[in-house]
């Protein structure tokens, strides 16, 4: 028994991607399989292949089918509002929601659109672990600052007459 859908290549070529796959016996009375998927499905079907074998044909009288949802919730001021993500060095925030649970969930819950998903370019600034060309800028001119105040603050050397 495999969960099987159907994909297409990036070069429109169609391809059968197997999601999970099980040998099942219904011997000692148990009637109930779960799949695990080894990857998330792409597209919104998918195809149980059944091999029966010699045997007769499946019945399948019900299925049931659970994924997990994700979903944000959050109290926020009105207007637009940005979501980044894709940084998986980024340490987890920690709340203690248990505060504020209550309020969270009696609040009125209200849909919102999602715009396009852009790109963001990196920039001239600190960028990501600080490894800009302006953070070697700033490093450079305050080691430079530093090398001239402590020049200034030692006291000068006695000349020697010959």
């Amino acid at each position: 028994m495999r969960l099987i859908e159907n994909r297409t290549t990036p070069n429109g070529q169609p391809w059968v991607a197997t999601l999970a796959q099980t040998t099942w016996r219904r011997a000692g009375g148990a009637d109930r399989l779960v799949l695990a998927l080894t990857e998330p499905p792409r597209g919104d079907t998918l195809l149980l292949e059944i091999d029966n074998g010699d045997n007769a044909p499946l019945t399948v009288g019900s299925f049931k089918a659970h994924y997990r949802s994700y979903e944000l919730v959050f109290k926020s001021s009105p207007g637009a509002l940005w979501l980044y993500y894709g940084r998986p060095e980024a340490s987890f925030p920690v709340y203690d929601a248990a505060m504020v649970a209550d309020e969270l969930l009696a609040a009125q819950k209200d849909g919102v659109a999602v715009g396009p998903e852009e790109k963001l370019k990196r920039g001239w600034g600190f960028g990501r672990s600080a490894t800009g060309p302006l953070f070697w800028a700033v490093l450079i001119l305050v080691t430079a600052a530093l090398l001239f105040a402590v020049q200034r603050l030692l006291p000068e050397s006695p000349k020697e007459n010959r």
